[in-house]
C-alpha cells in the first residue's frame, strides 16, 4: 500500500456522521476499520467523512478509534 497510497475510512455507510451521537459514530468507524483491515491487512488510521460533514462528536470518535488524522478537502473560498 505504501507505494500506491493509503486507504482511509469513510464510514460504514454514506450517512452523515453528525446525525449520530459519539457512541454511534465510534461504532461506525470501528466497523469500517474492521472491514478494511480484513480486506487489506492494514488498520486504517485516517478518516474522511461523507460530504465533509463532522461535528465535535466526530472528532471524539476519531480519537476513540485511534485514528491519527482527518482528511479534508481544501478548496478556494
Amino acid at each position: 500500500m505504501a507505494q500506491v497510497g493509503e486507504i482511509a475510512c469513510h464510514g460504514d455507510s454514506h450517512e452523515l456522521f453528525p446525525k449520530g451521537n459519539v457512541k454511534q459514530q465510534v461504532l461506525r468507524l470501528a466497523r469500517c476499520q474492521k472491514v478494511l483491515e480484513k480486506i487489506t491487512g492494514i488498520r486504517p488510521v485516517a478518516f474522511r467523512p461523507p460530504e465533509e460533514e463532522f461535528n465535535n462528536e466526530t472528532i471524539d470518535a476519531i480519537a476513540n478509534t485511534n485514528m491519527k488524522y482527518y482528511l479534508a478537502e481544501v478548496g478556494a473560498d
